[in-house]
């Protein structure tokens, strides 16, 4: 389908996670929509296939001047190191669920690829879907972390806990991402999570020398130990700073 001629313009509306539609500025009148079969049909266009379809991707239907004349079947992969991110954070004991814009069908053989339970696949939903479950989950006091690359990713992102944005996606998701991952995959989400739990452990044992230190120390300096031999007396400064110091290697 060619439709554009050398320095023609359009005016393009986009529908968020439906479609798009064109019109020339100039010249012959024409529409150009592009995107879910759905969309197209609540534009008034007759298509010659069922829009829930069981196809092997993600349709995409387009029409000009009212009038259906094909579509695109999109198929997506999964990366080759997801089914291993799945399973670490299944082993810390962290749910991972499968949001997806796709029907059924697609999404439910992508979730398969990736080790994702068909519980916790979900189908068919929109930005401000997504958005809504995600708000939902937060109300229940779930602790929410949404991974997104595209434009119908960042409401949810921005939304959750913590939105984290593939390095080659969007550039809108990668604005809302409160963590940018390298790219090239997703390894480094299981590896910032590893970091993550070490340095909340560091914290934590952190607070608690200085609990035992305070203890201790707030007496010795108000004279409770002041009777014993200095000889046999060892600070318990110095205790404690020997006792951690491997902990911080």
């Amino acid at each position: 389908l060619s439709t554009r001629e050398p320095g023609e313009s359009w005016i393009v509306t986009e529908t968020q996670g439906e479609g798009m539609k064109g019109k020339r500025e100039s010249g012959p009148e024409g529409e150009l929509l592009l995107g879910r079969p759905g969309f197209l049909s609540r534009h008034g266009i007759i298509l010659p296939f069922d829009g829930r379809e069981k196809d092997e991707g993600s349709v995409v239907a387009v029409a000009y001047q009212g009038k259906y004349v094909g579509r695109y079947i999109l198929v997506d992969s999964i990366r080759p190191e997801a089914p291993g991110v799945v399973r670490y954070f299944e082993t810390m004991g962290i749910k991972t669920t499968l949001l997806s814009g796709d029907h059924e069908e697609e999404a439910r053989r992508i979730a398969r690829m990736a080790g994702i339970p068909a519980e916790e696949t979900y189908a068919g939903k929109s930005p401000v879907d997504k958005e809504e479950m995600i708000s939902r989950w937060r109300k229940q006091k779930e602790i929410v972390v949404m991974v997104g690359d595209g434009i119908n990713d960042a409401a949810a992102m921005a939304r959750a806990d913590l939105g984290v944005a593939m390095g080659e996606g969007a550039a809108i998701a990668r604005e809302r991402g409160d963590i940018l991952l390298p790219p090239g995959g997703l390894s480094p989400l299981s590896f910032a999570h590893y970091i993550s739990r070490m340095t909340l452990s560091r914290i934590r044992q952190n607070l608690w020398w200085a609990f035992g230190y305070n203890i201790v120390g707030i007496p010795l300096a108000a004279g409770a130990f002041y009777p014993l031999d200095p000889p046999s007396f060892v600070p318990p400064t110095l205790l404690m700073g020997l006792a951690h110091g491997p902990c911080l290697s």
